[in-house]
This record gives C-alpha cells, sequence and structure tokens, in this order.
C-alpha cells in the first residue's frame, strides 16, 4: 500500500540535530583522566561540525542556497573524516600516512563537491559524487573488521560503519541508473527511509565509540592492576593468583612444576 503521508524533512533532521547534542554531552559526561586522549576530543568536533552541516541542509534557502548547501556538504566531508580518524585513533588503527591519505582526501572531496555545484550543478550528479565521497571515507574502518587482535565490539562499530559506506554505494547507483528521487527535499518513501537510517547509524555510531571509550578505559585499568609499570610484568598480586591457578592444574595432574620468586 502506498504511503500518502510523509514526514518533513527537516523534523527528522531537528532530530538528528538533538541527538547529535545528547551524543555531545553523553561523551562530554563520560570524563575519565586515563582518557583525556585527543581522539575524544576530535569525535565531539566532527559531532559539533555535524550539527551546524545538517541545519544548514535543512534551512539554507532563499538567495544563499546554494553557498549554504556548498558549506554544509563541506562541513560533512570534514566531519566524516575526522569521525574515522577519532575511531581508528582510539583503538591505534590508523597509521600517519594513511591519516595524511584521509585529509588530503577529504580536501579533494570538498574541491570536488563545490567544483560540481560551480560547472554543473545538478542535484543527481551532486548526490552521486558526494555517495561515492562518503563511500572511500569510510573504507579504512575495514581496519576494525579484519586487523589482528581485534575485539567483537570493534568489529561490530567497523561493519556498521561499512553498512553505512553500502548504503552510500547504494544511493549512489539508484540515482545514477533510474528516476528515484534521492535528495533530502524530495517527498517520498526513499527520502524518510534514508534519512530514518541516518538518524539509527548515528546513534548507533556514537553509542558504538562510547562502549569503544569504555573498552579502552577498561583496557587500561586492567593493565594497570596486573602489571608493574616500570618492569612491564605481572605484578605481585596477579603473579600470585597465576601461580596459585597453575599449582592447582599441575597438581590435578600429578606433574612437577618449578617457578623461581624474587
Amino acid at each position: 500500500m502506498p504511503l500518502d503521508y510523509f514526514i518533513p524533512s527537516r523534523l527528522i533532521i531537528l532530530t538528528l540535530c538533538i541527538g547529535y547534542l545528547i551524543t555531545l554531552l553523553l561523551i562530554i559526561a563520560y570524563e575519565h583522566k586515563q582518557l583525556d586522549k585527543p581522539a575524544k576530543h576530535m569525535f565531539l568536533w566532527a559531532k559539533f561540525i555535524q550539527i551546524i552541516a545538517w541545519l544548514g541542509i535543512a534551512f539554507g534557502e532563499g538567495k544563499f542556497g546554494m553557498i549554504i548547501l556548498a558549506a554544509s556538504n563541506s562541513l560533512l566531508f570534514v566531519s566524516y573524516t575526522l569521525e574515522v580518524i577519532a575511531l581508528l585513533s582510539l583503538k591505534n588503527l590508523l597509521k600517519p600516512h594513511e591519516k595524511k591519505m584521509l585529509v588530503a582526501f577529504m580536501i579533494a572531496s570538498i574541491i570536488g563537491f563545490n567544483s560540481v555545484i560551480y560547472f554543473n550543478n545538478v542535484t543527481e550528479l551532486r548526490i552521486i559524487f558526494y555517495s561515492f565521497a562518503n563511500v572511500f571515507i569510510y573504507f579504512l574502518m575495514y581496519r576494525m573488521i579484519f586487523s589482528n587482535k581485534v575485539t567483537k565490539l570493534m568489529k561490530l562499530v567497523g561493519s556498521l560503519y561499512w553498512f553505512a559506506a553500502l548504503i552510500a554505494l547504494i544511493r549512489a547507483i539508484l540515482t545514477s541508473v533510474t528516476d528515484l528521487h534521492t535528495d533530502v527535499y524530495t517527498a517520498s518513501t526513499f527520502q524518510w527511509m534514508f534519512l530514518l537510517a541516518l538518524y539509527i547509524f548515528s546513534n548507533l555510531g556514537t553509542i558504538g565509540f562510547i562502549l569503544l571509550m569504555k573498552e579502552e578505559v577498561d583496557r587500561e585499568l586492567y593493565h594497570f592492576a596486573h602489571f608493574d609499570d616500570l618492569t612491564g610484568v605481572l605484578n605481585r598480586r596477579s603473579f600470585n593468583k597465576e601461580t596459585e591457578a597453575k599449582l592447582l592444574y599441575y597438581a590435578k595432574k600429578r606433574e612437577p612444576i618449578h617457578y623461581i620468586l624474587f
């Protein structure tokens, strides 16, 4: 049964921006002296920039509509790049040259998108360029899925961003080969589905970052509780615990065991 009612795009975008504000408050509230890292502040800046960008897209009409649209999408390229860098840096999965590559691609995306607006301002071309740029920005999130010693949470977060890249790819393909309206302004089934998916993805991505922060804090606390800072070996408490477990194990097997305690 076809839908005869569509949620206004401005309402969804405003809801999205409220979600971003809640994100900022949650991350700011989650203070921990062991996690005062640049990645956290970078993620905060990414969400703050996204708020400004989406408000510009929602209300950027009138005489300066195209200028606001260009600036807003440019800010989105910046924010998505910062978001990916923050996530990968939090887990030490981003190499210096890859970070430079992401920044360079971000600059190229901004120049390319604004060139499309200036030389051939067609909605479909803007959508295709923007979508493919997002696919490439999110591509490096594969490190959270396929790198060594990744946790289940990291794989889940990485898969979430790859799913977002897949949605962007589908949007670009649909725009190029069909007459379907895939912009955020035209009321259609695709419009509210896309904006709803964007809202869900943004909130899940935020929750994922907060959980990754907690995972990092837990890892550091575990290290502080079990290892000596100076030597990097197990501390006395952990050594006794491990020794007790080994003694019980070999006692049950009736096998000899030797250990040295300094």
